[in-house]
C-alpha cells in the first residue's frame, strides 16, 4: 500500500478575522423570485389539441395527508378536482366479506371529486403551481366574455386547520352575480379498483350525499354538503364541502375525515373541520399555508444547474414530496401519495421496490422531517406485531423477534395476504420474495448514517434489522448440512423476475449487508445484543455462500441467469443501493459489477423509466459521468409526464420514480458512502453545466456544499454536525488548502486515490461538531462570492419548463436539452450534403454546425429534408437555415413536399414531452418520427417512432449515417441514452 502523504495545510479560524478566505458556504437565493421561474405552468384554448385532460397533465396540491389535482376531462365542459386522503383504506379485517386478499379487503379507496362547471364554455385557460406559496391558480375566459380565477390549496399548516381551501373570483359586470365556476361535490364508488376482476366482490354501501346545516362557527351565508361513505364493517368516512358566497367571490373549504367508528362520527369530524376553517376565513388559511411554504424552502438542500429544465424538475419534486409526506402525520406515502387515481391497478403499498425508492431522496436533501413518516409507519407496525404476523406462526416462538415485510404489496397495515407471491398459508416465506424488510431496514440505516441519530437507531433501526435477520435463521440452510460447508438459502423469488431459484442474489446480498451492518452497529454501541445473538450473526456472516456469478456477471439465483430483459435491479443490490462491493478493486468487484450492470442495461426490451435512476447511480460509481446524467435526462424527456409524475400504464401512478430521479441528481452532485464524500462524482459538465449545490447531507452527519467552474470543482464546504471523520474526494486542482471556523487547527492529509475515477482524496483532521471548513485549491483561494450558492443563470427559454404549453406551428431554433449556452464537443455535428435541386450533390458542401450558443458567427439550425429533387426522401438533417432557404427557393424544389418543411419544424403534442415531430415516410408508411440527440454518444442524430420510446421497440429506432445521410437501423450501444431537443425562440 502506498504511503500516505504528509500534511499539506494547517489553517484555523484565526485567518477568518483577516477576511482572507471564508470558512463556510452561504445560500444566496431569493426563493420567491427564483421559484417563480421554476413554477409549473399551463396554457390552452378550446381548440388546443394539447390540454390537461388526464391526471398526469394536472395541477396538484397536498399537505402530507390531503391532496387534490385539477384537470379538464373530456368532453372539456368542466374541470375536475379529484380529492384524496392517504389513510382512507377499506377495513374488512374479518367477517363474511373478508377474502384474505388485501386488494379486495384493505385497498386504498377513492374519495370523490369536485365538479367545476365552465358556464358558457371555455375559450382559453391557464394554470400555475406556485411552488413558493404552495398553491394552484387556474384562470379561465369563457365564451360569453366572462373571466374567472380559481385558487386551490391544501393547508400546509394542518395543525391549525386540516382542510383544502378554494377561492373563486369573477367579474360580476361581465359574468353576473352567480359563480360561473359552480362547484359540485360528487361521490365515487368506494370499492376496490380490482372489483371488476372478482364477481363475488361485495362493494361498500353507496355514499349518502346531502345538504345539511353548517355547524358553528361557519358564516351565516355558508352552505354545507356532505358525502358520508359507510363501510361494510360499520365504520365510515366523510367528505364535507362548505361554501361561503359573497359578491364576485366564493370560498370553499373541503375536509375529509379518516375512517372512524360510525357514519355519524365521520360526518361530525368532517363538518366541524370545514366549519372551523370557514370561520377562520380564506385569507387566514391562505396566509398560514404561504408562510409554511416560504419557511420550507430554505430549510433543506439547494441544487442548481444551467440545465434549467432539470433544475425545475428537481424543485418540483420537493414541492411534491412535501405535499405528500409530513412529520406528524404518521402515514407514509403509498404508490399514489395524496393523489388517488381512480382505476389504478395498485391501490396499495408496494414493498418490493416502490416504497423504498421513494424515500432515499429526503435523506441526502437534508429533509429528514419528510422521511419521518416512513420510520413512524414501520416502527408502529413493528411495535404492534404486524410485521411478525407475516412470518409463519411456528417461527414466532423464537427467543428473538422475527419480522418480515409482505412479499410485494399490501394494505396500509403492512400485513401479508393471499395475493401475489405469498408463501405457504399466505405468509412471507420461501419460495416467495423474502428480502423486502431488509431493504426497508437499509433505509432506516441510511437515516442513521446521515444523521447519527442514536435515539432513532435504538428505537427503530436496530429492532427492525435484528428481527429481519432473525427471520432468515428459520429457513437458511446451515453450512454443516451443505456439501460445501457454506450457509445457503432455499429457493425464493427475486422481485419481478419470472424464474426462481436457490441463493437468489436479492436475498444473499441483503442478508450479507444486514449481518455486516448490525455487527458494525453493535460495535458502535447501538442495540446492545446478547452475546448469543451476536455470536449467531458472526457465524452466519462467516459461513454465508458467495453470490451466484455467471459469464455475464451476477445471476438472478444459482442456476438462474439473467437471460430475459428485466426491469428490476433486484440481483444488483450489492452494486447499488447496498454498495457492499469493492469498487476500489479494478480487477475484482469493479469488473464484476460493471459486467453485470452492462449486461442488465443492454437487455432493453422490458426496461422502463424506473430503471434509470438506478442506472444513473451505478454509472456514477463506475466513473461514467455522461451515463449518470443521460440516464436522468432520458427519463425526464421520454417518461416523465408534463406535471412531473410517472406512470406505468394509463392509470398506474408510480410516485417513486420522479423522487428517485431527484435522488440520482443529488447523488451525481454528492455521493456519500463508505466514509467518503464524493463531490460531483456523477456530473458531466457538457450535459449538466453550471452545477452547484448547498447543504446536501452526507454520511457522518455532514452538510456539504460545492460548485463547478470550468469543468472543475471550485470549492467544497462542509459543516460537521457530529465531529465525525471527514474524507472528501473531488476533481479539484491540487494541492488543496482549508479554511475553518474551528477554534483549533484543522489539517489536511492527502490520501491515495481509489476507485475508477482516481480523483484527489483528502482527509480532514480536527473538525469538531458544529464547525465548518472550506476546501479549495491552494494557489487559487476562494472569496465570499465564490462560496455563495445561488441559482445558476440557466436558459430563460426553459423557465417554467414543466406543465403544458400551446402546441401548433411554432417555428423553433434548436439547442441541446441540458446544455444551455455552453456547447461541448459532443454537440458538434457534421451534416450530410444537402442535394441541389437537380440531384447534383456536389453543388453544396458539408456543414460543420453546432447547437445554438457556440461562436457568434454560427447560424441557428433548422431541420431540413434530403428530399428535394431526389428519389430518396426518407432522410432528415440539421442544416444551416440559410442553406435550407436557398434549397427551398431552387426551381426544382418549389411546390415539392419538402418546400414548406425545409426551414423549420414545429412543436407537436406528445404525452411524454414536447418534441419536434416531422411527417416521415418510414418503413411504417406515414408514421411521425422524432429526433433525439444522444449527447453521451457524440455526433449522431437518432430518429425513432414518436409513439414508441427509445429502448422499447428496436425495429422502430433509426440513426443517421454521418457520411451518406441514409437512415439505417439502430445499432446496439450498451448504455445508449438519448436526450431531447428543446425549443429556444
Amino acid at each position: 500500500m502506498p504511503a500516505r502523504c504528509s500534511v499539506l495545510a494547517v489553517l484555523s479560524g484565526l485567518a477568518l478575522a483577516r477576511g482572507a478566505v471564508p470558512s463556510s458556504a452561504s445560500l444566496a437565493v431569493d426563493f420567491e423570485s427564483h421559484l417563480a421561474t421554476q413554477d409549473l405552468t399551463w396554457e390552452w384554448t378550446n381548440t388546443s389539441s394539447q390540454r390537461p385532460s388526464l391526471w398526469w397533465d394536472s395541477g396538484f396540491v397536498g399537505n402530507g395527508l390531503l391532496g387534490a389535482y385539477l384537470f379538464e376531462p373530456d368532453p372539456h365542459d368542466h374541470w375536475r378536482i379529484e380529492l384524496s386522503r392517504m389513510d382512507v383504506y377499506d377495513d374488512r379485517y374479518s367477517g363474511k366479506n373478508h377474502t384474505g386478499n388485501f386488494v379486495y379487503d384493505t385497498p386504498r379507496l377513492p374519495i370523490g371529486y369536485l365538479r367545476v362547471g365552465l358556464g358558457s364554455g371555455m375559450a382559453s385557460a391557464s394554470m400555475r403551481i406556485s411552488l413558493f406559496r404552495g398553491e394552484l391558480t387556474a384562470n379561465v375566459s369563457l365564451r360569453s366574455g366572462c373571466s374567472a380565477s380559481l385558487t386551490l390549496l391544501a393547508n400546509a399548516a394542518f395543525d391549525q386547520h386540516d382542510v383544502m381551501a378554494m377561492s373563486t373570483v369573477w367579474d360580476t359586470a361581465a359574468c353576473g352575480p352567480a359563480n360561473p365556476l359552480a362547484v359540485q361535490l360528487v361521490a365515487e364508488v368506494a370499492e376496490s379498483t380490482w372489483a371488476p376482476r372478482n364477481p363475488d366482490y361485495v362493494p361498500n354501501p353507496p355514499a349518502q350525499v346531502s345538504r345539511v346545516a353548517p355547524p358553528s362557527p361557519a358564516p351565516e351565508q355558508a352552505a354545507l354538503v356532505v358525502s358520508v361513505q359507510p363501510h361494510l364493517r360499520g365504520t365510515a368516512h366523510c367528505t364535507a364541502l362548505l361554501t361561503v358566497p359573497s359578491a364576485g367571490r366564493e370560498d370553499a373549504f373541503v375536509a375529509i375525515s379518516p375512517v372512524v367508528s360510525s357514519p355519524r362520527e365521520a360526518q361530525f369530524q368532517a363538518s366541524t373541520a370545514a366549519a372551523r376553517a370557514s370561520g377562520a376565513g380564506m385569507a387566514a388559511i391562505r396566509a398560514a399555508n404561504a408562510a409554511w411554504w416560504a419557511a420550507f424552502w430554505p430549510r433543506g438542500a439547494f441544487v442548481t444547474t444551467d440545465a434549467t429544465w432539470v433544475s425545475s424538475f428537481w424543485a418540483a419534486q420537493w414541492y411534491k414530496f412535501a405535499s405528500a409526506s409530513r412529520q406528524g402525520r404518521g402515514v407514509m406515502m403509498d404508490l399514489q401519495g395524496p393523489w388517488f387515481v381512480p382505476g389504478t391497478p395498485w391501490p396499495d403499498v408496494h414493498l418490493d421496490m416502490n416504497v423504498q425508492m421513494q424515500h432515499y431522496a429526503p435523506l441526502s436533501a437534508n429533509r429528514l422531517d419528510l422521511f419521518q413518516p416512513f420510520l413512524d409507519t414501520f416502527a408502529a407496525a413493528q411495535r404492534a406485531g404486524r410485521l411478525s404476523l407475516n412470518a409463519p406462526a411456528a417461527w414466532h416462538s423464537s427467543a428473538f423477534a422475527v419480522a418480515a415485510a409482505p412479499t410485494g404489496a399490501s394494505g396500509l397495515q403492512l400485513i401479508e395476504t393471499c395475493y401475489w407471491d405469498h408463501g405457504p398459508n399466505c405468509t412471507t416465506s420461501p419460495p416467495s420474495i423474502t428480502g423486502n424488510l431488509l431493504w426497508v431496514a437499509h433505509l432506516a440505516e441510511r437515516h442513521f448514517a446521515v444523521s447519527l441519530n442514536r435515539t432513532s437507531a435504538e428505537s427503530v433501526l436496530f429492532p427492525l434489522l435484528s428481527a429481519a435477520l432473525n427471520f432468515y435463521r428459520f429457513f437458511q440452510l446451515p453450512g454443516p448440512t451443505q456439501p460445501d460447508g457454506r450457509t445457503h438459502l432455499p429457493t425464493t423469488f427475486s422481485p419481478e423476475f419470472p424464474y426462481r431459484g436457490p441463493d437468489t442474489n436479492y436475498d444473499l446480498q441483503l442478508y450479507r449487508w444486514g449481518l455486516l451492518r448490525i455487527l458494525q452497529l453493535a460495535d458502535a454501541g447501538v442495540g446492545r445484543p446478547s452475546p448469543e445473538e451476536r455470536s449467531q450473526w458472526e457465524a452466519r456472516l462467516a459461513d454465508l455462500a458467495p453470490y451466484p456469478v455467471g459469464p455475464d456477471g451476477l445471476m438472478i439465483a444459482e442456476g438462474v441467469p439473467l437471460n430475459v430483459s428485466h426491469r428490476h435491479f433486484s440481483h444488483l443490490m450489492a452494486v447499488w443501493p447496498l454498495r457492499t462491493m469493492n469498487f476500489s478493486d479494478a480487477d475484482g468487484d469493479l469488473a464484476l459489477a460493471t459486467r453485470s450492470v452492462d449486461h442488465w442495461a443492454g437487455m432493453k426490451g422490458a426496461l422502463t423509466g424506473f430503471c434509470r435512476p438506478a442506472m444513473s447511480q451505478m454509472s456514477a460509481q463506475f466513473g461514467r459521468r455522461a451515463a449518470a446524467i443521460s440516464n436522468i435526462t432520458f427519463l425526464l424527456s421520454d417518461w416523465i409526464k408534463p406535471n412531473t409524475f410517472y406512470s406505468e400504464g394509463a392509470n398506474g401512478p408510480c410516485t417513486e420514480t420522479p423522487y428517485a430521479a431527484a435522488y440520482a441528481l443529488q447523488a451525481a452532485m454528492l455521493s456519500s458512502w463508505n466514509g467518503t464524500q464524493r463531490v460531483f462524482a456523477g456530473v458531466d459538465d457538457g450535459l449538466l453545466p453550471g452545477a452547484a449545490f448547498y447543504g446536501l447531507r452526507g454520511e457522518g452527519a455532514f452538510l456539504v456544499s460545492a460548485r463547478r467552474v470550468s469543468n472543475k470543482t471550485r470549492f467544497v464546504a462542509v459543516l460537521s454536525e457530529a465531529g465525525s471523520g471527514l474524507v472528501v474526494e473531488a476533481d479539484m486542482p491540487e494541492p488543496w488548502a482549508a479554511q475553518s471556523n474551528a477554534t483549533t487547527p484543522v489539517t489536511l492529509e492527502r490520501l491515495h486515490p481509489v476507485g475508477p475515477a482516481m480523483l484527489p482524496r483528502y482527509r480532514v483532521h480536527g473538525l469538531p461538531a458544529w464547525s465548518s471548513v472550506v476546501l479549495f485549491p491552494s494557489d487559487d483561494p476562494v472569496s465570499a462570492g465564490d462560496v455563495a450558492i445561488g441559482p445558476a443563470p440557466g436558459c430563460p427559454a426553459d423557465f417554467n419548463f414543466w406543465g403544458m404549453k400551446p402546441g401548433g406551428d411554432v417555428p423553433v431554433t434548436l439547442a441541446a436539452c441540458g446544455n444551455g449556452s455552453q456547447p461541448g464537443p459532443d454537440q458538434q455535428f457534421r451534416m450530410v450534403p444537402l442535394p441541389a435541386p437537380d440531384g447534383d450533390s456536389s453543388a453544396d458542401g458539408t456543414f460543420e454546425l453546432r447547437f445554438l450558443g457556440g461562436s457568434p458567427a454560427q447560424e441557428p439550425l433548422c431541420l431540413g429534408t434530403l428530399a428535394c429533387g431526389t428519389t430518396d426522401g426518407t432522410g432528415a438533417v440539421l442544416v444551416s437555415c440559410a442553406a435550407a432557404a436557398a434549397a427551398r427557393a431552387a426551381p426544382g424544389c418549389k411546390g415539392s413536399p419538402c418546400a414548406a418543411a425545409n426551414t423549420a419544424w414545429a412543436w407537436s403534442p406528445s404525452p411524454f414531452a414536447n418534441r419536434l415531430r416531422l411527417p416521415y415516410a418510414s418503413r411504417q408508411q406515414g408514421q411521425d418520427m422524432c429526433l433525439d440527440v444522444p449527447g453521451a454518444i457524440g455526433p449522431a442524430v437518432d430518429l425513432y417512432s414518436c409513439d414508441n420510446h427509445v429502448g422499447q421497440y428496436l425495429n422502430q429506432e433509426w440513426t443517421f449515417n454521418s457520411s451518406t445521410g441514409a437512415v439505417v437501423s439502430q445499432i446496439t450501444r450498451p448504455g445508449w441514452q438519448g436526450t431531447c431537443l428543446t425549443a429556444h425562440g
